[in-house]
């Protein structure tokens, strides 16, 4: 995607009609060719729709359809989401979803998912001994058979988790009171369970309630 540059992500979707019908040249001046090679110089020559056939002219007009240019123009151009959701993915580790946390356990553990995503959010593709960068082989159900490729990354580090005993060790248990007087700050400030705002109705008023609604319903 072009950054920031709605006008030309527009024109770049537009000139897919023209290349799905083999022009890749005279686009338009904000995107005038097509960036890949001279299909002529290809090995593997590839198929083309012809114009003015049913199934091309079905491509183009889903290709031109207003939604779909409305939708190119809200994409991302720069800052992706992918690190977001793989931060969440994470965080499911720490704190499955299947398992219910009170508020002060919820906190700590997404506090060490953090430290842990900061500290291997950028790890490498590994390599084998001989210096090649190391790729796995998926095969998801959509493709029906086919692979992916997948760049394998170095093992993840735990290196926040010495600092965490250090501190643990050499500072909080030799002077504790400081982290006391933090701790109590925190569980001031723990806000009340949504279940506590509810109002609870006296029994025996939701008794008479439903006994009265099951008689009408005989009568």
């Amino acid at each position: 995607m072009p950054a920031g540059n709605i006008q030309l992500s527009s024109t770049i979707l537009f000139t897919g009609a023209n290349h799905i019908q083999n022009k890749h040249s005279n686009h338009g001046p904000l995107f005038p060719a097509c960036l890949h090679d001279d299909p002529g110089t290809q090995t593997k020559p590839k198929k083309w729709l012809k114009p003015s056939t049913k199934g091309c002219e079905k491509v183009v007009d889903m290709i031109n359809k207003t939604r779909v240019l409305r939708d190119v123009r809200k994409l991302s151009p720069g800052q992706q989401t992918s690190n977001v959701e793989a931060f969440h993915s994470l965080i499911i580790r720490f704190a499955p979803k299947s398992v219910h946390f009170s508020f002060l356990g919820m906190l700590t553990r997404l506090c060490l998912a953090a430290m842990h995503y900061n500290e291997n959010a950028g790890r490498k593709q590994a390599k084998n001994r001989d210096g090649e960068l190391v790729f796995i082989i998926r095969y998801p159900k959509f493709k029906n058979g086919g692979y992916t490729l997948q760049a394998k990354k170095v093992h993840p580090t735990f290196e926040y988790v010495d600092d965490l005993m250090n501190t643990l060790f050499q500072k909080t248990l030799v002077d504790p009171t400081h982290l006391c007087e933090e701790w109590k700050d925190v569980q001031a400030r723990v806000p009340a369970t949504l279940s506590s705002t509810f109002q609870r109705p006296i029994k025996a008023d939701a008794v008479e309630q439903h006994v009265s609604r099951f008689l009408k319903s005989k009568m």
